[in-house]
């Protein structure tokens, strides 16, 4: 993990731990979590989950999420990462 992915993966370990068990918000929080652990950038998180063999409806909301997380880490100054 870098550390300009440290708060986002500190996000994302929150939100896995609030969320219902078993439910998709938790799902894809951890999914989030792993990419974001082992990415470099952002950019590279959303390219290892689009290589991933994950359910599309479930990439579909890890990717949302890591798009929020980047857009909350920021403020509202920057425009998420694509």
């Amino acid at each position: 993990m870098t550390p300009q992915l440290a708060p986002l993966v500190a996000a994302a370990k929150a939100r896995h731990t609030a969320a219902p068990a078993n439910s998709p918000a938790r799902k894809a929080a951890g999914c989030a979590l792993v990419v974001l652990n082992e990415a470099k950038t952002v950019k590279v998180a959303l390219r290892m989950l689009a290589a991933s063999t994950l359910p599309d409806d479930l990439r579909n909301q890890t990717a949302d999420l890591i798009h929020r997380l980047d857009t909350e880490a920021a403020g509202t100054t920057k425009e998420p990462t694509r």
